[in-house]
């Protein structure tokens, strides 16, 4: 059988280290991973057990880009990046330790930054 390809884009990891990953592994049981790619905007680094192909985007380089429009929001990962790349992009600064506390005036400046727009292509 021929899959098609598959785009998840969700705020976690397709994986098995949270709730939502471990759902959409159950549902994809079988599903080829040279087929499925993913979009998150977790700190967290992929296993590529279940998929070879993840783009991550994290509120910081949001926040970057809007301050120095040059800045790359997001990052390509595959199985090829060595995993000191991988976890040198994972350390987390204190606007997102603070952005996971849920506090109403850091979620309302978080969703305005991302409403602004411009890195849609």
């Amino acid at each position: 059988m021929k899959y098609p390809n598959l785009l998840i884009i969700s705020h976690n990891l397709f994986d098995k280290t949270n709730n939502i990953g471990k759902t959409l592994v159950a549902l994809l049981d079988g599903w080829p991973k040279e087929c499925i790619s993913q979009i998150y905007l977790t700190e967290e680094n992929p296993s590529f057990k279940y998929c070879n192909k993840y783009y991550q985007i994290l509120d910081k380089d949001v926040v970057a880009h809007v301050f120095n429009k040059n800045k790359i929001v997001g990052n390509c990962l595959n199985p090829n990046n060595s995993k000191e790349d991988r976890n040198q992009k994972a350390i987390v600064n204190n606007l997102e330790i603070v952005g996971h506390k849920r506090i109403p005036t850091v979620s309302l400046i978080r969703d305005i930054i991302w409403k602004t727009k411009p890195w849609l292509t």
